[in-house]
């Protein structure tokens, strides 16, 4: 796909796949993460702060999960958190993940399977993160690492730099928060010669973001609700509420 002419043609066709007959059971924003249990099952997210004021109460249940999956449109990030969690109660649970491109558990993370390609084109491509993850060091002796930030660190290039970056990268790894605070589709646009990674719970776990340039989608399967839920209201770790899984593009 030559570009993505409408930013929001990728989050409407999301939107658009969910049954307007399934209802929210439960759902909360927490300061770090974010789940919203459905009758079909349960999504998470990063609760991704800032943009607008509410818009929504925050209590949705017995709302349509597919009226709470449009809020990932919204410019209040927390919103679109919980839009972003909906998204994934529908589409991120083993029954409509399962097929042959579908990894699970250690090394389907993206880290892993970016590290896995450039081990397997050799030499040392160009490589660019959008945000900061665990293993940079080793990511750098790998590969010409640019690691872009809204708040750089030592060595980091403010986030802007993406426009000058990613044009001329061979792989691209970005968090799923992307998806969330808007700036996927025309960082999608920038890395349409490369490898694309979208990693992290928020990733939405759909095939069709094939069609917008995205390579392997690595994001979470929810086991346990409860648990999950849990987590997000205290901040306890996840343990095993969820699995890490990926959908690989064939040929990939």
């Amino acid at each position: 796909m030559a570009g993505v002419r409408n930013p929001w043609e990728i989050y409407d066709r999301l939107i658009e796949g969910v049954p307007a007959d399934v209802r929210v059971i439960e759902a909360c924003v927490g300061s770090h993460w974010t789940c919203v249990s459905a009758e079909s099952g349960a999504g998470v997210a990063y609760t991704f702060h800032g943009g607008t004021a509410p818009a929504v109460a925050r209590d949705v249940a017995g709302v349509r999960l597919r009226d709470v999956a449009a809020l990932v449109k919204s410019w209040c990030f927390e919103d679109a958190s919980l839009g972003a969690a909906a998204l994934n109660a529908w589409y991120a649970s083993p029954q409509k993940l399962e097929g042959p491109d579908l990894l699970t558990g250690e090394g389907s993370d993206g880290f892993s399977l970016v590290m896995d390609r450039i081990k397997a084109r050799g030499g040392c491509p160009k490589a660019c993160v959008i945000g900061h993850f665990p293993h940079m060091d080793e990511l750098a002796a790998a590969s010409d690492l640019t690691v872009l930030e809204r708040r750089p660190r030592e060595g980091d290039l403010p986030d802007a730099a993406c426009e000058y970056v990613l044009p001329q990268a061979d792989f691209v790894l970005m968090t799923g928060t992307t998806f969330t605070n808007k700036t996927m589709p025309r960082l999608l646009e920038l890395a349409k010669d490369a490898t694309v990674l979208v990693t992290g719970p928020t990733t939405p776990m759909l095939p069709v973001l094939f069609d917008y340039g995205i390579d392997v989608l690595a994001g979470r399967i929810v086991g346990d609700a409860s648990a999950a839920l849990t987590a997000c209201a205290t901040g306890a770790p996840f343990g095993n509420a969820f699995l890490k899984c990926a959908l690989v593009r064939p040929g990939v």
